[in-house]
This record gives C-alpha cells, structure tokens and sequence, in this order.
C-alpha cells in the first residue's frame, strides 16, 4: 500500500535528473502536472465505484499494476 507514494515521492525529488537524462525539457515535465491531477482525479473515482462494486479484498492484487505500467512507460 506504501508503494505509490514511495515511487511518485521518488519521481517528484528526482525530476530535473530524470528529464536530463532523457533529454526532455523541463517545463514539458511541469505541464504533465495538469495532467497527472485529472486523471488521479478521475481514477479515484473509478476507483471508489470499482471497490463498491467488487470490494477492495478482490481488487488489492491488480492495485500495483497501473503503477508497474506507468513506471515501466517512463524508463
């Protein structure tokens, strides 16, 4: 359950290093802060009708997967 905000704490301390090393430039990094709310925003709300509708014992092992998926995007 402390896997999120261990790997989002990571990336936030370490990101002028991580758009370094990709080459990307920074205010593009800071404009994807627009959209990680919306969809944070938007999953929490899925994710809410998906507990109600399946109960979280059911889910909790597929709850890493989008973060595997996303960490796994971004290396």
């Amino acid at each position: 359950m402390l896997a999120p905000a261990f790997v989002g704490t990571a990336i936030f301390f370490h990101q002028v290093y991580l758009t370094e090393l990709r080459g990307w430039p920074l205010e593009l990094f800071a404009s994807a802060f627009v959209v990680m709310s919306a969809t944070t925003a938007a999953f929490a709300l899925l994710g809410g009708w998906l507990i109600d509708r399946f109960s979280a014992v059911r889910l909790l092992p597929l709850f890493l997967l989008p973060l595997a998926l996303s960490c796994f995007a971004a290396s």
